[in-house]
């Protein structure tokens, strides 16, 4: 029922959140001035929502009772897709990163940190070309972390190098709540990489798939709020107020779509742990696991709908 719970809490909050969103920054957002008509408060309500859901599924995610036995490779088709999309997202960026700085004599696309930048956007194209390796094994069988769990680590190195760059040069730039939605979605991301990293390469222990649901779940909320709502805007020529630039906002939304359809590729193996728990029975000795689909008895899931 708690991961039930998770999903039904992410998608009401999404539905409200991402059209209020849209009209805010449509509606209130002076285009030529960069100002709200309503000094910024309805924005403030809107970040104050979406932080409480936030922080409410990172208490779920960290009380709920999810499968805590270790990883066994299956094909996770979606999630790879989008694995693969971000890497692609990831490593176009980092690309354009530094072309950007190539043609800027001064660098003032970048601020005044461009060695960093340059470290961060080699380190993205390597975690770019990881996740959509990372991506076609879960297409597949989902087992190169295992075999080189190493890889997993670019990813989440990346994560951190970028929010230092964020830091460097975009806080200084914007208000409250520019930065809430540049700087607090890239927050999440390494965290729910390295989680992820930690999961699948199979080195994290039994915490590893709890931490996926306490990072992913917020990731997927604040990172869609944060992408979806200027894209839609510049897509239909409205005024929007995000910080970040196009590229960014698509590995934004590309990087929590991924959190979003491993986790959603994950739940059939937490829905036979809560089956086993409320039989007594310890998940380790039942026999299932998210890639022995044999293992369940075709009389036992019907059963358990109520709680599904």
């Amino acid at each position: 029922m708690v991961r039930k719970g998770i999903w039904w809490i992410l998608g009401i909050a999404l539905v409200i959140l991402l059209p209020a969103r849209v009209l805010q920054m449509s509606l209130l957002l002076e285009e030529d001035q960069g100002l709200y008509r309503d000094s910024g408060q309805w924005g403030m309500i809107l970040i104050g929502v979406s932080l409480l859901v936030a922080v409410v599924l990172f208490i779920i995610g960290r009380q709920g009772h999810w499968d805590t036995s270790a990883y066994r490779p299956k094909p996770v088709p979606v999630g790879g897709a989008m694995g693969i999309l971000s890497g692609i997202a990831i490593a176009g960026q980092s690309l354009y990163a530094v072309v950007q700085m190539i043609q800027d004599e001064n660098a003032s696309a970048v601020g005044s940190q461009p060695l960093l930048v340059t470290l961060s956007s080699l380190v993205g194209i390597f975690a770019g070309i990881s996740l959509m390796a990372w991506g076609t094994s879960l297409l597949k069988s989902g087992t190169l972390l295992q075999d080189y769990p190493l890889t997993g680590l670019v990813p989440p190195i990346w994560g951190c190098l970028h929010l230092t760059v964020l830091f460097t040069v975009y806080t200084a730039e914007s208000d409250v709540q520019q930065n809430y939605y540049a700087i607090l979605p890239f927050c999440l991301a390494p965290l729910f990489l390295l989680a992820q990293s930690s999961y699948f390469s199979g080195t994290g222990g039994v915490k590893a798939r709890k931490k996926l649901y306490q990072f992913g779940a917020p990731l997927v909320l604040i990172g869609l709020t944060s992408s979806v709502p200027p894209l839609i805007c510049m897509a239909f020529g409205l005024p929007q107020d995000s910080s970040l630039s196009l590229p960014l906002l698509l590995v934004l939304l590309m990087v929590s779509l991924y959190a979003a359809t491993v986790m959603w590729g994950l739940r059939r193996g937490d829905s036979r742990s809560r089956v086993c728990v409320h039989r007594g029975i310890p998940y380790h000795l039942s026999g299932l696991s998210i890639g022995n689909d044999s293992a369940v008895n075709d009389t036992d899931i019907p059963q358990q709908q109520g709680d599904e």
